[in-house]
């Protein structure tokens, strides 16, 4: 029981750091997610396209992070997605489309 506990405290500061108003909520599913300013923290590129407008095509090919059964997974999933966006946002630059193109052209 307590590992537990100390596993959310943990996972909860990490995520506290990089979205400083992030909160527990739940969906009409009654599924927790954690959320910032409305917006599911995990699916945040998701809600960036679509702000964005981007087409049904590019949508669809983006991955939804699911809903958790109880509060400790919605955090842990937060956590695990934060270490995520910052691979993918550490590699977009490198393997940029141009960047790409670039070096098959040499």
């Amino acid at each position: 029981m307590n590992e537990k506990k100390e596993r959310f405290k943990l996972a909860k500061a990490r995520v506290m750091k990089r979205f400083k108003n992030a909160v527990t909520a739940v969906d009409s599913r009654g599924k927790f997610y954690v959320a910032e300013d409305g917006r599911d923290v995990c699916n945040l590129e998701i809600h960036n396209a679509l702000k964005s407008g981007v087409s049904l095509e590019k949508l669809a090919l983006i991955k939804e992070v699911s809903h958790s059964n109880t509060i400790l997974e919605a955090w842990l999933n937060a956590e695990s997605m934060l270490v995520a966006n910052r691979i993918i946002e550490s590699n977009t630059e490198r393997f940029s489309d141009e960047k790409i193109v670039g070096k098959n052209l040499e």
